[in-house]
């Protein structure tokens, strides 16, 4: 399947929804895109294993003034 989206003058578009369920892609979520010869391939950037992120269940500390307020510890 295909779709495909404008983009804006700002160089701005939006994941469809399709998309955006097709990769379970959430508000918050971070995306990568892996740069190949001629095209990009998008893909959900995976969280980190509770093993690897013991805090990843304090979904309450999961902001963006939370990530700056913590980045140094």
């Amino acid at each position: 399947m295909a779709i495909s989206r404008r983009v804006s003058t700002k160089v701005q578009t939006v994941l469809p929804l399709a998309v955006r369920e097709h990769l379970r892609i959430r508000p918050g979520d971070e995306i990568e895109y892996d740069l190949q010869e001629g095209y990009a391939i998008l893909r959900p950037k995976r969280r980190a294993a509770l093993a690897d992120e013991p805090f990843a269940l304090f979904t309450e500390w999961a902001g963006p003034a939370d990530e700056e307020d913590y980045a140094d510890l």
